[in-house]
C-alpha cells in the first residue's frame, strides 16, 4: 500500500477500433466509445464519453490523443475497488436512431492494476458483435 502514496489519478486512453460493423444501409459508422466503471464501493472513475481523433464516418477509428485522468485518493478502499473492478467500454453510432444500440461492448478487469503503481494495462480486445478496441490504462504517480 505505502508505494502507491505517489499515486494520483488512474488514467485510461480509448486508442483505436479496427473492423467495426456498416450500418443497415452500408454506411461507415460515426462512432464513439462510452465507457463506465462497475465495482463494490466507492466510484473512482467517471462515466466518460470519447470521440474520434479524425475521420468521424470510418470503421476503423483513431480516438483520443490524450487520455482521461481520473483522480483518486490513495487508500485500503482504492486498492480493493481496483482489484474487484472492470471497466466496460461500449462503441456507439452517433447516427444511429436507437439509443440503445451499440457497435461492440467489451469488458477489462482493473485487477492488475493493483499489482504495482507502475503498472500499466494495454489491451486489444474483441468487441461484441464485432471488431477490437485498443486501450490502455494505467496509474499516473505525481
Amino acid at each position: 500500500m505505502f508505494a502507491f502514496r505517489g499515486v494520483i489519478a488512474i488514467r485510461i486512453a480509448v486508442r483505436r477500433c479496427r473492423g467495426l460493423a456498416k450500418n443497415a444501409s452500408g454506411v461507415d459508422p460515426s462512432p464513439y466509445v462510452f465507457y463506465t466503471v462497475d465495482g463494490e464501493g466507492a466510484a473512482f472513475v467517471t462515466d466518460t464519453v470519447v470521440h474520434t481523433a479524425g475521420r468521424q464516418l470510418t470503421c476503423d477509428p483513431d480516438f483520443d490523443a490524450e487520455p482521461v485522468d481520473h483522480p483518486v485518493r490513495v487508500g485500503s478502499q482504492l486498492h480493493d475497488y481496483v482489484r474487484g473492478a472492470t471497466i466496460t467500454f461500449a462503441v456507439f453510432d452517433t447516427r444511429s436512431e436507437d439509443a440503445e444500440s451499440n457497435l461492440g461492448t467489451t469488458t477489462l478487469p482493473l485487477a492488475s492494476l493493483a499489482e504495482s503503481p507502475q503498472s500499466t494495462v494495454v489491451r486489444e480486445a474483441a468487441l461484441h458483435p464485432s471488431g477490437t478496441i485498443e486501450v490502455a490504462v494505467s496509474w499516473v504517480r505525481c
